[in-house]
């Protein structure tokens, strides 16, 4: 797993060619939109608000997986949380929760379809709210965490290219452009 995660996700992160500014932006991105409850369409929204805010589009897609099936019940619990104390809602209880999908089963679809909004209002506004906080503190933190190891990395990277340049030209003479290797020379102009 380890691997898999190091080579699909890191490797190509750290392969990117935009500056690491604009990259840590798109994690900050992808981090914010991780967080709202939109499931199933978080890693379109990602990519659509970092190309509308100029951001790595890439870097907005990975980061979207901060949540997934495992980080997202506690991330919606957190959410709604979070949401109902700034709103300064009462908490739904658990049994209120199940209760509330044995009201929902098929009902989404039929007639009543203004009465199922209100009854998942009570949860989606406050968990809506809350994401849009949540999301902006993670942002800003994955933001601020990445950019400066970005840059190490970048500034290890280029230094180890100028190192390996200075390396090959010291060796080999001159560095001088392949054309100017492999041209013939002109011949002399006779009148």
């Amino acid at each position: 797993m380890k691997d898999w995660l190091h080579k699909k996700f890191i490797v190509k992160l750290l392969e990117l060619e935009d500056p690491p500014e604009k990259i840590a932006r798109g994690i900050a991105v992808g981090t914010f939109i991780s967080i709202t409850p939109t499931p199933g369409i978080q890693t379109i929204l990602a990519i659509a608000l970092a190309t509308i805010m100029k951001r790595n589009r890439l870097a907005a897609a990975l980061f979207t997986w901060v949540s997934n099936y495992i980080t997202a019940i506690p991330i919606c619990w957190a959410n709604y949380t979070l949401g109902a104390i700034f709103l300064g809602r009462p908490f739904v209880t658990w049994c209120e929760i199940k209760e509330l999908v044995k009201q929902l089963e098929g009902e989404a679809l039929s007639f009543r379809f203004f009465e199922v909004m209100r009854t998942i209002s009570h949860i989606f506004i406050p968990m809506l709210l809350g994401s849009i906080i949540f999301g902006i503190i993670l942002g800003l933190l994955a933001y601020f965490i990445s950019l400066p190891l970005l840059r190490k990395h970048f500034e290890r990277k280029r230094a180890k290219r100028l190192e390996k340049e200075k390396g090959l030209a010291t060796q080999e003479g001159p560095i001088v452009p392949r054309d100017s290797v492999t041209a013939k020379p002109e011949p002399p102009l006779q009148d």
